[in-house]
């Protein structure tokens, strides 16, 4: 099943790191590849999905001793749109991103040492236009807005599916057969 990265239209703000670099896929087709870095609220992770909660939580508990998490989901066929100040217009729109190598960790920096930082790695399709315009805005504070555009699948409630999956078993054990 897909996972929705975020499912609501906020604007977050985000640090684009400056230099974008870029791969090619599997299929050999250029992809820029940028990073953002976004510190954790829980304002900020309103819509995250269940898991990168989770380790926020998990990093942001000083107690736990938690200096970092690596969440292994890949995010695909979401569009960023990107405004340069929160109550302007969106400047640029990167579509049919990927995001992949998700991270929470915790800021090792003296004047913010509880600061908990989400990074991640974007893939976009190349055009020049759009390495060119990145290649400016690298490392500027951004706003961004996550939209997913691929159908998130859902699981149905099929009560004689998990009637059959259920027969033989009882207290969580399989019944022995004589």
């Amino acid at each position: 099943m897909q996972a929705e990265f975020f499912s609501d239209d906020t604007l977050r703000e985000v640090l684009l790191h400056p230099v974008p670099s870029l791969k090619l896929n599997a299929q050999k087709e250029r992809r820029i590849r940028l990073n953002f870095a976004m510190v954790c609220t829980e304002e900020n992770l309103a819509g995250a999905p269940d898991h990168i909660l989770t380790a926020f939580g998990d990093v942001a508990a000083d107690e736990n001793g938690i200096q970092k998490c690596i969440i292994s989901t890949e995010f695909e066929r979401i569009n960023i749109a990107i405004h340069h100040l929160p109550d302007k217009p969106k400047s640029h729109t990167l579509d049919d991103c990927t995001i992949r190598s998700v991270t929470i960790s915790r800021k090792a920096k003296e004047n913010s040492p509880n600061d908990v930082v989400l990074h991640m790695v974007a893939t976009v399709p190349y055009s020049k236009k759009l390495w060119s315009y990145l290649g400016d805005a690298g490392g500027t504070t951004v706003w961004v807005q996550f939209e997913q555009t691929q159908a998130i699948l859902q699981e149905e409630d099929d009560s004689s599916a998990k009637q059959h999956t259920l027969e033989g078993i009882e207290g969580g054990k399989k019944k022995k057969s004589n």
